[in-house]
Parts: structure tokens; sequence; C-alpha cells
């Protein structure tokens, strides 16, 4: 994509109260698809730092992934969970071009494996997680969020196992088991859901959480999707006790054992499988992981496929 032009910055400015202010931008490395610009602006004595989120056309409807990350930025940060204050929502691209959102700049840098305390680490981002599940959403869940049991087992929808999964000693497997356990879950407690929490999208600054960031696949579903796939990625990352503690620590602060916490395991481990320079790079690592989902499957389940 291209910079933000200086005309769509005034405008831009002008329509968040800051008309007239010297506005300064460039753009963030990191996002994969979409563009990320930090947007500076000053007038008079006053400075204000925003990110503008531009959607890349990949993965679905651009204007919904707007929508949805807005509306959910909008919801926790009304529940005072730590995450960037939404500011402005263009759906349809009418400013900048295409879809995109604007929030407040958040200082702070992701933590993949700290050098310190890796319990109090892990007990934080468990107790951060616990917090964005118990955020209400009300009525409007239906109308802005995805289903977060259907997107996430989109490996399901073919009605075989995908080549991908083919391909992956452990994947067909997992794919049988995923598919005969789906009409066999139990609804446990819906709420919202990250749908990618992992340390990758959780900024820290001064030894605290300052915002958990990327909600653009923001859902409605099992809590236990955000759980299983957090575990995996402290597991792939060689941190099992840090992911035991953090499992420990959710249940805890959420007042509630996890149901199909074993399930959504197995459906994680699909998202390694899907990008196999990423499978085979952690590959003894993820195989011990569907090993540990398929035992807890079985004592929960009964034998699988």
């Amino acid at each position: 994509m291209d910079s933000l032009s200086p005309e769509t910055l005034e405008i831009f400015a002008g329509r968040i109260g800051w008309a007239g202010a010297e506005i300064w931008a460039r753009q963030l490395p990191g996002d994969h698809f979409n563009r990320t610009d930090r947007v500076d602006l000053h007038l008079g004595g006053s400075e204000r730092s925003l990110l503008v989120k531009r959607y890349a056309p990949y993965g679905g409807d651009r204007g919904k992934k707007a929508s949805v990350e807005f509306q959910a930025l909008s919801w926790l940060n009304a529940s005072d969970v730590p995450v960037p204050e939404p500011v402005y929502l263009d759906q349809e691209g009418k400013l900048f071009g295409c879809p995109a959102i604007a929030t407040g700049f958040v200082e702070g840098r992701p933590i993949y494996r700290p050098e310190g305390n890796q319990a109090n680490w892990a007990a934080d981002l468990a107790r951060s997680l616990a917090a964005i599940h118990a955020t209400p959403c009300g009525t409007q869940a239906d109308e802005f969020l995805l289903d977060a049991n259907r997107e996430t087992t989109w490996f399901l929808n073919g009605g075989q196992v995908p080549g991908f999964m083919a391909k992956n000693p452990d994947g067909i497997r997992v794919w049988r088991t995923v598919a005969e356990l789906a009409v066999r879950l139990d609804p446990g407690h819906p709420g919202l859901v990250h749908v990618d929490y992992w340390p990758g999208n959780v900024l820290w600054h001064r030894g605290s959480i300052a915002a958990v960031i990327d909600w653009e696949e923001a859902a409605y579903g099992d809590p236990a999707i955000d759980v299983a796939y957090a575990r995996m990625e402290l597991i792939l990352n060689g941190l099992n006790e840090a992911a035991d503690r953090f499992t420990r620590c959710y249940e805890q602060a959420a007042g509630r054992q996890l149901k199909n916490l074993p399930f959504w395991e197995l459906v994680a481990a699909a998202r390694p499988m899907y990008e196999p320079d990423w499978a085979a790079e952690v590959g003894p690592q993820l195989r011990h992981f569907i090993s540990r989902a398929l035992e807890a499957v079985e004592r929960e389940w009964g034998e699988m496929c």
C-alpha cells in the first residue's frame, strides 16, 4: 500500500479534532498483510500519537475486519482491559482508500521469552486473557463478531483431510479426532475470543502489560480457544512449565476449570501444519504438544481415531 498522502492526513486530523496540526507519518514494520503507520500530531503545545491500520485484500471482507477490530476495542476499552484506544473507523475506505481504523499509540514491545521470572510473566498473560473473556459484549456479539468455533475449525470445511494436514505425520489423526469431537462439545461459557492470543500480540512496558493488540479476528465462542493457542505457542518455544502455569492461573482468574481444552489444542495444532517451514522448525515440540492433547482427549472422551 502507498504512503498516506498529506491531503488524507489533513482531512483525518480534522475529523478527530486536530485540524491545523503538524503531521508526521511513517510506516511501522512487522505487518505481514496489512499496513500500519504511526501518525504524530503536534498542535500548539499538545501532541498525540496514533496508529492507522489499513487492511490488505487478504483473508476475507476487509470492511468486516475493520469493523470487528474497532468494535472489540470499544468493548474492551470500556471494561478497562489494556488495549489501544479506538479513535476512528473507516469501514468502507472512503478516506484511506481501503478499510482502516485509527487507534491510540501504545508504548511497549512483545516479550517472547522473559529473561526474569517466567512464572510471573505467564501469570500476567493468563490474568489478562481472563479479563478479556470476562468483557461483556451484550446482544451485539452476533452482529459484530465472527463465530470463533467455526472460524478456528476452518480445516474441516472441505469434509476431508486437507493436503497440508495429510503431509504431516500427525495430521490425519488430528483431523479425524477434531471432526469426530466437533459435534459433541460442551458449549461451556462462550464469550469474546481474541483467536490469536500469543506473546507476539501482547505489548509490555516497564514490567506490565501495556496492551493486547491485533483484534481483526475477534470472535464469539469458547474461551478455551485462546488458552489452547497460547499454550501451544509457549510449548513450541520450549516453555512447557510456563504453559502449565499459564493454564492454572487462567482457571484461577476465570473462576472455573476449562472444558474442551485438549480439543482446542488439536485445533490449534493445524496452524503450524499449514506452514511447512514452521512445522519443520518446531517438529519435535509440535509432536509432543499433539501427543499430550491426544492423551487428554482419550482420558476425557474415550479412545478416538
